[in-house]
């Protein structure tokens, strides 16, 4: 009997050190995600291909290997912050259109202008799931 009571405090005393490991662990986990709050955008590096529509896509496809530089930099709001409520994700509040540059070199030099929306605020947004 004396065997038993041995393994069960053994036993729970395990449960409870893990249970405070665990809590150590998720407070820990929760203090770094808040750091990151859904407010302000940051820079990504996006490509001309990823950026234009369809349309301009197909107009552009034979000058793209020419382009220069492949991408630009832009302002998202995507994956930079987290949102207290399961079903809202880091979404754009307000956006900028910006013009950006680019060099096509192949016969001959020519420099296109493309308009892009550049994130300037966030904010959580609550998105569907199907």
């Amino acid at each position: 009997m004396l065997d038993l009571r041995v393994t069960v405090i053994i036993f729970v005393t395990v449960l409870m050190c893990k249970s405070q490991n665990f809590m150590e662990e998720f407070t820990e986990h929760k203090q770094r995600v808040a750091k990151f709050v859904c407010d302000e955008p940051i820079p990504k590096v996006l490509y001309l291909q990823e950026l234009l529509t369809r349309q301009k896509l197909k107009e552009y496809e034979i000058y793209l290997p020419f382009m220069r530089p492949l991408a630009t930099i832009l302002h998202r709001c995507e994956g930079t912050g987290s949102c207290d409520t399961y079903n809202e994700r880091c979404r754009p509040y307000h956006e900028a259109k910006v013009k950006v540059v680019f060099i096509i070199k192949n016969n001959e030099t020519r420099y296109e202008t493309f308009e892009f929306q550049n994130h300037t605020k966030c904010t959580c947004e609550p998105v569907g799931y199907n």
